[in-house]
Protein backbone atom coordinates (compact mmCIF):
# COMPACT_ATOMS: atom_id res chain seq x y z
CA UNK A 1 0.00 0.00 0.00
CA UNK A 2 0.88 3.65 -0.23
CA UNK A 3 2.17 5.27 2.92
CA UNK A 4 1.74 8.93 3.74
CA UNK A 5 2.61 11.34 6.50
CA UNK A 6 0.76 14.42 7.63
CA UNK A 7 2.53 17.24 9.43
CA UNK A 8 0.79 20.01 11.28
CA UNK A 9 2.87 23.16 11.49
CA UNK A 10 1.82 25.73 14.05
CA UNK A 11 3.48 29.13 14.45
CA UNK A 12 5.31 29.53 17.78
CA UNK A 13 3.89 33.02 18.20
CA UNK A 14 0.23 33.76 17.56
CA UNK A 15 -0.22 36.24 14.75
CA UNK A 16 -2.96 38.75 14.24
CA UNK A 17 -5.96 37.41 12.41
CA UNK A 18 -8.24 39.31 10.11
CA UNK A 19 -11.11 37.02 9.22
CA UNK A 20 -13.28 37.77 6.23
CA UNK A 21 -16.54 39.51 7.07
CA UNK A 22 -19.79 37.66 6.65
CA UNK A 23 -21.51 38.37 3.36
CA UNK A 24 -25.07 39.60 3.40
CA UNK A 25 -27.26 36.56 3.07
CA UNK A 26 -29.69 36.35 0.20
CA UNK A 27 -33.28 36.01 1.31
CA UNK A 28 -34.59 32.48 0.98
CA UNK A 29 -37.37 31.77 -1.46
CA UNK A 30 -40.40 31.60 0.81
CA UNK A 31 -42.86 31.16 -2.03
CA UNK A 32 -45.61 28.79 -1.00
CA UNK A 33 -46.44 25.80 -3.16
CA UNK A 34 -49.45 26.32 -5.41
CA UNK A 35 -52.63 25.05 -3.76
CA UNK A 36 -52.95 22.46 -6.51
CA UNK A 37 -49.64 20.84 -5.47
CA UNK A 38 -50.62 20.87 -1.78
CA UNK A 39 -53.85 19.13 -2.70
CA UNK A 40 -51.96 16.69 -4.94
CA UNK A 41 -49.59 15.78 -2.08
CA UNK A 42 -52.58 15.20 0.21
CA UNK A 43 -54.15 12.98 -2.46
CA UNK A 44 -50.87 11.09 -2.89
CA UNK A 45 -50.64 10.47 0.86
CA UNK A 46 -54.22 9.15 0.92
CA UNK A 47 -53.49 6.87 -2.05
CA UNK A 48 -50.35 5.46 -0.41
CA UNK A 49 -52.26 4.74 2.79
CA UNK A 50 -55.17 3.19 0.86
CA UNK A 51 -52.83 0.90 -1.10
CA UNK A 52 -51.38 -0.69 2.04
CA UNK A 53 -54.20 -0.43 4.63
CA UNK A 54 -55.36 -4.02 4.11
CA UNK A 55 -51.98 -5.43 5.19
CA UNK A 56 -50.35 -2.69 7.28
CA UNK A 57 -51.29 -0.13 9.94
CA UNK A 58 -50.01 3.20 8.57
CA UNK A 59 -48.47 5.82 10.84
CA UNK A 60 -47.70 9.33 9.61
CA UNK A 61 -44.27 10.54 10.68
CA UNK A 62 -44.13 14.34 10.49
CA UNK A 63 -40.84 15.96 9.59
CA UNK A 64 -39.28 19.27 10.51
CA UNK A 65 -37.15 21.43 8.23
CA UNK A 66 -33.96 21.00 10.27
CA UNK A 67 -33.07 24.73 10.16
CA UNK A 68 -29.28 24.47 10.02
CA UNK A 69 -27.39 27.65 10.82
CA UNK A 70 -23.97 27.56 9.13
CA UNK A 71 -22.98 30.93 10.63
CA UNK A 72 -23.51 29.56 14.16
CA UNK A 73 -21.50 26.53 13.10
CA UNK A 74 -18.60 28.68 11.89
CA UNK A 75 -18.63 30.79 15.05
CA UNK A 76 -18.54 27.63 17.17
CA UNK A 77 -21.95 28.09 18.80
CA UNK A 78 -23.59 25.04 17.21
CA UNK A 79 -22.73 21.60 15.91
CA UNK A 80 -21.26 21.51 12.40
CA UNK A 81 -22.52 19.02 9.87
CA UNK A 82 -21.47 20.63 6.62
CA UNK A 83 -24.65 22.67 6.66
CA UNK A 84 -25.44 24.77 3.64
CA UNK A 85 -27.59 27.84 4.11
CA UNK A 86 -29.23 27.28 0.74
CA UNK A 87 -30.49 23.83 1.67
CA UNK A 88 -33.17 22.38 3.89
CA UNK A 89 -32.45 19.32 5.98
CA UNK A 90 -35.86 17.85 6.78
CA UNK A 91 -35.90 14.90 9.16
CA UNK A 92 -38.35 12.95 11.22
CA UNK A 93 -39.23 14.79 14.40
CA UNK A 94 -38.20 11.84 16.54
CA UNK A 95 -35.41 9.44 15.61
CA UNK A 96 -36.73 5.89 15.55
CA UNK A 97 -35.36 2.39 15.54
CA UNK A 98 -35.35 0.82 12.13
CA UNK A 99 -38.25 -1.33 11.07
CA UNK A 100 -38.79 -4.20 13.47
CA UNK A 101 -40.31 -6.62 10.96
CA UNK A 102 -38.91 -7.44 7.52
CA UNK A 103 -42.40 -6.70 6.20
CA UNK A 104 -42.44 -3.13 7.56
CA UNK A 105 -41.50 -0.25 5.27
CA UNK A 106 -41.58 3.52 4.89
CA UNK A 107 -42.82 5.61 1.99
CA UNK A 108 -41.32 9.07 1.61
CA UNK A 109 -43.38 11.37 -0.54
CA UNK A 110 -43.84 14.99 -1.46
CA UNK A 111 -43.22 17.61 -4.13
CA UNK A 112 -40.21 16.94 -6.35
CA UNK A 113 -38.74 20.43 -6.19
CA UNK A 114 -36.29 19.69 -8.99
CA UNK A 115 -39.32 19.47 -11.27
CA UNK A 116 -40.82 22.73 -9.95
CA UNK A 117 -37.45 24.49 -10.41
CA UNK A 118 -37.07 25.29 -6.71
CA UNK A 119 -34.12 22.91 -6.27
CA UNK A 120 -31.33 21.39 -8.30
CA UNK A 121 -31.01 18.24 -6.16
CA UNK A 122 -32.96 16.54 -3.40
CA UNK A 123 -32.63 13.23 -1.63
CA UNK A 124 -34.02 10.98 1.07
CA UNK A 125 -31.38 9.23 3.16
CA UNK A 126 -31.53 6.57 5.85
CA UNK A 127 -29.03 7.28 8.65
CA UNK A 128 -27.64 5.13 11.42
CA UNK A 129 -27.61 7.80 14.11
CA UNK A 130 -25.63 5.66 16.54
CA UNK A 131 -22.75 5.73 14.07
CA UNK A 132 -23.58 9.11 12.44
CA UNK A 133 -23.42 7.53 9.00
CA UNK A 134 -25.73 7.48 6.01
CA UNK A 135 -26.71 3.93 5.06
CA UNK A 136 -28.48 4.46 1.74
CA UNK A 137 -30.19 7.17 -0.25
CA UNK A 138 -32.46 7.84 -3.16
CA UNK A 139 -32.21 11.11 -5.09
CA UNK A 140 -34.39 13.27 -7.28
CA UNK A 141 -32.46 11.94 -10.27
CA UNK A 142 -34.09 8.55 -9.55
CA UNK A 143 -37.59 9.30 -8.34
CA UNK A 144 -39.20 10.73 -11.47
CA UNK A 145 -42.50 8.99 -12.16
CA UNK A 146 -42.60 7.24 -8.79
CA UNK A 147 -45.79 8.99 -7.66
CA UNK A 148 -47.58 7.38 -10.60
CA UNK A 149 -47.39 4.09 -8.69
CA UNK A 150 -50.16 5.58 -6.53
CA UNK A 151 -51.91 8.44 -8.41
CA UNK A 152 -52.59 9.38 -12.03
CA UNK A 153 -53.38 13.09 -11.63
CA UNK A 154 -51.70 15.62 -13.93
CA UNK A 155 -49.65 16.84 -10.93
CA UNK A 156 -48.17 13.36 -10.36
CA UNK A 157 -45.11 14.18 -12.46
CA UNK A 158 -44.20 16.94 -9.99
CA UNK A 159 -44.43 14.57 -7.01
CA UNK A 160 -42.49 11.57 -5.74
CA UNK A 161 -43.29 8.55 -3.58
CA UNK A 162 -40.46 6.15 -2.80
CA UNK A 163 -40.71 3.01 -0.70
CA UNK A 164 -37.86 2.19 1.72
CA UNK A 165 -37.84 -1.40 2.94
CA UNK A 166 -35.73 -4.30 4.15
CA UNK A 167 -36.86 -6.31 1.13
CA UNK A 168 -38.05 -4.73 -2.13
CA UNK A 169 -38.70 -8.06 -3.88
CA UNK A 170 -37.89 -6.50 -7.25
CA UNK A 171 -40.43 -3.72 -6.76
CA UNK A 172 -39.77 -0.54 -8.75
CA UNK A 173 -39.27 2.71 -6.85
CA UNK A 174 -38.01 0.96 -3.72
CA UNK A 175 -34.77 1.44 -1.80
CA UNK A 176 -33.68 -1.76 -0.08
CA UNK A 177 -31.88 -1.38 3.25
CA UNK A 178 -30.07 -4.61 4.08
CA UNK A 179 -29.65 -5.78 7.64
CA UNK A 180 -26.14 -5.09 8.93
CA UNK A 181 -23.97 -3.87 11.73
CA UNK A 182 -25.45 -0.37 11.72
Amino acid sequence: GTSAKVYRLTPKAAGATSPYGLPTARPKDKAVEPASLSTAVDDLEKAVIAKYTATHAPTTMPVNDGKPDPYACISGTSQCAGDNRDALYPRTNIPFRWLESEDDFLVVLGVDHTRTNKATYTSATVYALDNLVGIASVTSAQWGGSARDYVTSPAADQLFAWKIARKCNGEAHCLEIPAGDC
